[in-house]
């Protein structure tokens, strides 16, 4: 493409030298023929002898409007350009014939082969410079043949002179212009290589710029003037719209929300100055690595609370033992509520101290390939005999039989069942709980929707931190293990919330094939 553009621009360039060409000679012919008109006037009686004349401009005008019109189509045809040369040669052979060739008319001979250095190659500027001398040597044949009236009034020695001067005059006009075309097709090739190269590097600086994972803007003048495909994605066309309108608050590094049709992004964008008036912005979604961010921090967390649990599972658990059995021994003896009580509180702190465990350590999975919607209707089955959930109204849309899900069953049964625990104490009497099943990008994606009081958006991004709960007598573990667990298969957890309208959270575990 970058040779074609080359090619189309030296056919270009050819054409409009060959039109000032034309236009150079048709100058020159016309004023020859106006200094005729005029000599007329002062010698009328010449009318008749200078006939052949005016015939002879006619026709050279004629030639030069014929030409004048079959330049844009055979400008780059050389047989149209030699025509031009010959006819030129012939020309200027019959002016200089009429007045000899000692004749100012002369210096035409030059400026044809001068033309002919714009026109055609080195070795044809020289060809020109033969013909245009071999046209003179012809002039200078018929003059002497003839013994024209400027041949017989000029000594001998002095015209055989001047005749060979001219004739080497021409020549040397030829040699040098040859050269001259020649370094002048070298500069033109060099040149077209230099323009080549950079357009070419132009070219994959701008294909790199496009295909950067990274969204870059370029400003001047505080106005967009250039963005690559991933400014696109981000922000659909904005070139030649101002900055200001698309970063309200400018710094030299940022975060800012982004909304766009599938939520919401975190973007952190960069402002690199490159002189006074023009910057770089550089713009990344950083939201996956805040998640990652937030999720390692967890991890951390979790693995703090896995050291706390072990340790203090050890110590907790030989009081307890030694508790229990003295309280069951005194209730034997004495029977009375109080062992009861002191039991039940006993198995309360061991099945809390359970929950530690089980929250900080990886979850061992025992996975097999399951239904899981038939899993999510015996859990919310079970679950509406459980007294904290009688104001529950749940509605299922499942899609039972689509696909098959590897997953463990027992720990997939405790995320359902910890999310409408959450959802029972998030509602109260009147709300509703729908829950949806569907395939997604190779995705199976459980959506389970409340209408309770919602979270604070400045809560959203703690409700999976351990023992982090807004409930009273919470242990804020729940939401945690579920996340825990959904990891362990390979998935992950969203969450959507709005104050008093309710909480969306989507599970969504690989589809892996059996």
């Amino acid at each position: 493409m970058v040779v074609e553009q080359s090619n189309n621009a030296v056919l270009l360039k050819r054409e409009r030298e060959l039109a000032y060409y034309i236009l150079f000679r048709l100058v020159i012919c016309l004023g020859l023929l106006v200094i005729s008109v005029l000599s007329l006037f002062n010698n009328p009686d010449q009318l008749s002898a200078s006939k052949p004349q005016f015939y002879f401009a006619a026709g050279v005008l004629s030639f030069m409007a014929i030409s004048a019109g079959l330049a844009p189509k055979y400008a780059n045809r050389p047989g149209f350009l030699w025509v031009q040369m010959i006819v030129d040669a012939v020309f200027v052979s019959a002016l200089v014939s009429a007045e000899g060739f000692q004749s100012p008319l002369f210096v035409l001979y030059s400026i044809n082969i001068i033309a002919a250095v714009r026109l055609l190659p080195a070795m044809g500027v020289l060809w020109v410079a033969i013909l245009d001398a071999f046209s003179f040597i012809c002039v200078g044949i018929y003059g002497f043949s003839t013994e024209m009236d400027w041949i017989q009034n000029q000594p001998d020695i002095l015209i055989y002179t001047q005749f060979v001067f001219r004739i080497f005059g021409l020549l040397l006009v030829g040699f040098l212009s040859m050269n001259l075309a020649a370094r002048h097709a070298e500069t033109q090739q060099s040149l077209f290589a230099q323009v080549r190269r950079v357009q070419k590097l132009s070219q994959q600086h701008e294909r790199l710029l496009k295909r950067l994972p990274i969204a870059m803007l370029l400003v001047d003048k505080g106005r967009i003037y250039f963005q690559n495909t991933q400014a696109f994605n981000f922000f659909g066309e904005v070139q030649h719209r101002l900055i200001i309108d698309i970063f309200p608050k400018i710094d030299e590094r940022w975060e800012q929300n982004w909304q766009h049709e599938g939520g919401i992004w975190l973007l952190e964008v960069r402002c690199i100055d490159l002189d006074v008036e023009r910057q770089v912005f550089l713009v990344e979604d950083v939201s996956q690595l805040r998640e990652m961010e937030s999720r390692s921090l967890r991890e951390v967390r979790m693995a703090a609370v896995g050291r706390l649990a072990a340790s203090l599972a050890h110590e907790i658990r030989n009081p307890l033992a030694s508790l229990s059995g003295a309280t069951q021994l005194l209730d034997q003896t004495e029977g009375s509520k109080l062992h009861a009580i002191i039991l039940r509180e006993v198995k309360r702190i061991n099945e809390l101290v359970e929950d530690f465990l089980r929250t900080s350590r990886p979850p061992e999975l025992k996975r097999t390939f399951i239904h899981p919607e038939r899993i999510v209707r015996e859990v919310v089955e079970s679950l509406s005999l459980d007294p904290r959930c009688n104001h529950l109204d749940v509605t299922m849309s499942l899609k039972e039989g689509e696909e098959l899900v590897y997953l463990d069953e027992k720990l997939f049964r405790q995320i359902i069942w910890n999310l409408l625990l959450n959802a029972a104490h998030a509602t109260t009497n009147g709300d509703t709980v729908q829950i949806d099943s569907n395939i997604s990008e190779k995705m199976w994606v459980l959506t389970l929707r409340d209408t309770g009081a919602g979270i604070p958006s400045e809560q959203l991004s703690r409700i999976f931190d351990p023992f982090f709960t807004t409930r009273s007598g919470g242990t804020g573990l729940g939401l945690a293990t579920v996340e825990r667990i959904v990891h362990g298969h390979g998935g992950r957890v969203e969450v959507e919330s709005e104050i008093d309208k309710g909480t969306v959270f989507y599970v969504k575990i690989p589809i892996l094939r059996s």
